[in-house]
């Protein structure tokens, strides 16, 4: 943690790393990018800390996939995201936790992002204030999201089946722009 000098994390770095635990990046403000496929099917791989990654911006696709003991995601400060790359975090049978908070440079979230996360719960958007696109099939398959959180003032753009087969959600926006949600998304009006 706190390595300032690191600028990116190149494309199938760690790809396959079986022996990669945890990856603790915190505070690391020079980091701008982390590529495609980095960490792609590190197995063991079980927290992941980009906390205050202050100048860090895209997720390349693929970045996390497959990494079958990762539990938890923690992306809070990092204020100049503004990607999460297709399938950055799908298929992480293990995934619980995904804080987002503070990322409120955040405007789009890939097709299949999370898809396949099966234990994934909750999904915290409400600092995203930027975001204006959430990709197809991005939660999809998700059978234990029980809550979205937004507070965008105009409702992102959606892809087909952001949902589809997910758990019994419930999507939060502040009460002044439910009508507001409904209209932009008549497919989950009643969530």
């Amino acid at each position: 943690s706190g390595c300032s000098n690191l600028t990116s994390i190149a494309d199938n770095a760690f790809y396959q790393c079986t022996a990669l635990t945890t990856l603790d990046l915190n505070g690391c403000t020079g980091l701008l990018s982390i590529g495609a496929n980095a960490f792609y099917d590190c197995n063991l791989l079980a927290h992941v800390n980009l906390s205050h990654c202050t100048s860090l911006q895209t997720i390349g696709a693929g970045a996390f996939q497959s990494c079958n003991a990762l539990v938890d995601v923690t992306l809070s400060g990092c204020s100049n995201l503004t990607s999460i790359a297709d399938r950055a975090f799908s298929q992480n049978t293990a995934l619980r936790t995904v804080d987002l908070s503070g990322c409120t440079g955040l405007k789009s979230i890939g097709a299949n992002a999370f898809r396949d996360c099966d234990f994934l719960t909750r999904v915290n958007l409400f600092n995203c204030t930027s975001l204006q696109t959430i990709g197809a099939s991005a939660f999809q398959n998700c059978n234990a999201l029980t809550e979205i959180r937004l507070n965008r003032t105009s409702p992102p753009t959606l892809g087909a089946d952001i949902l589809w087969q997910s758990g019994n959600i419930k999507i939060y926006v502040p009460s002044s722009l439910v009508a507001t949600y409904k209209n932009a998304w008549p497919d989950y009006e009643d969530k």
